[in-house]
């Protein structure tokens, strides 16, 4: 049975898309008619890539993950690039075919869903369709850079019951040169202060860059502890790629976020791979993951699916 609520709900945004001000960019394209604005995406969303993740917070997971291509952000060290130009990527979405792998995930031992992309907001109309025809009632989980406009926000907050709410960057400056978003410190702030507001559980995530903990993780760990000290933080790895000089964090650097994170009281949270987990024995779509070996010896992974687990507990 369709969820008829969840279909009227589409139907705003629909309107939204009109004159699109999913995000606040404020693009104003005819989605509806083809046009594409900043995210690249038209009328129909691109359905990027499904799996099962064993590779998130703790309590989250496995997670059957279902990833939207298309984002309003041009982050420099993004590790999904490939998924910036829908019109290259991806299929068109099927809502009732998706959602049915959806709750075959759910009944065979995924515990959350995960919408994300991209900025899963872009495709918002479709991830409702999704959810309307989606028969399990586990959470869903909203991954988002929270870049979205407060009219978009306001339909985000009624369809998602965890929050993973990255805060990239602490200044606009840094926001510009290294992602092309305008006023995003306004935006962002104001969507985890509205999912705080709503009561919704929010995860705060912050990817640590080499050279920018004074500019960057010390005034979002400063503004977390002033605004919402009860969200746990998690801070992220960076994913090595060909398309950035940006580096992780030196060991001195990784001593500054530590202190500064029991200084001001803030509860980490350790993003990681959970070996130990019961596979959910289901199959999906081929899915590329990525190794990257460091210099230290150590792993990065994207996209951990269980036969990488696997094959990593072998190693």
């Amino acid at each position: 049975m369709v969820n008829e609520n969840l279909i009227k709900l589409a139907e705003l945004v629909k309107k939204m898309m009109t004159s699109c001000r999913l995000c606040p960019r404020n693009c104003k394209v005819n989605r509806n008619a083809g046009e594409t604005g900043f995210c690249g995406i038209g009328q129909v969303s691109k359905l990027c890539k499904e799996l099962v993740h064993y590779a998130e917070e703790p309590g989250l997971v496995p997670t059957y993950s279902v990833y939207f291509a298309g984002c309003n952000m041009r982050c420099e060290y993004c590790s999904n690039f490939i998924m910036l130009n829908p019109a290259h990527v991806g299929e068109s979405v099927e809502h009732s075919a998706l959602a049915a792998r959806v709750d075959h995930a759910l009944l065979n031992g995924s515990k959350t869903i995960f919408f994300l992309g991209g900025e899963p907001a872009c495709s918002l109309r479709d991830v409702i369709l999704t959810m309307a025809y989606i028969k399990s009632t586990a959470p869903v989980v909203w991954n988002s850079n929270m870049y979205i406009s407060p009219e978009a926000f306001e339909l985000v907050l009624q369809i998602s019951d965890i929050f993973l709410a990255d805060i990239k960057f602490g200044c606009d400056k840094c926001a510009i040169q290294l992602a092309n978003t305008p006023e995003y410190l306004k935006n962002v702030r104001r969507n985890i202060i509205l999912a705080n507001n709503a009561g919704k559980p929010v995860i705060i995530r912050h990817l640590a860059l080499a050279g920018h903990v004074e500019c960057c993780t010390r005034p979002v760990l400063e503004w977390v502890a002033a605004n919402c000290p009860e969200f746990p933080v998690s801070i992220l790895e960076l994913m090595p790629t060909e398309n950035t000089s940006l580096q992780s964090p030196s060991s001195h650097e990784n001593e500054l976020i530590n202190a500064e994170l029991n200084r001001l009281g803030l509860k980490k949270i350790h993003y990681t791979i959970n070996h130990e987990l019961p596979r959910v024995n289901i199959k999906t779509r081929t899915v590329e993951s990525i190794l990257h070996i460091r210099r230290d010896g150590s792993i990065a992974v994207q996209d951990t699916t269980g036969e990488i687990i696997d094959m990593l507990n072998k190693i």
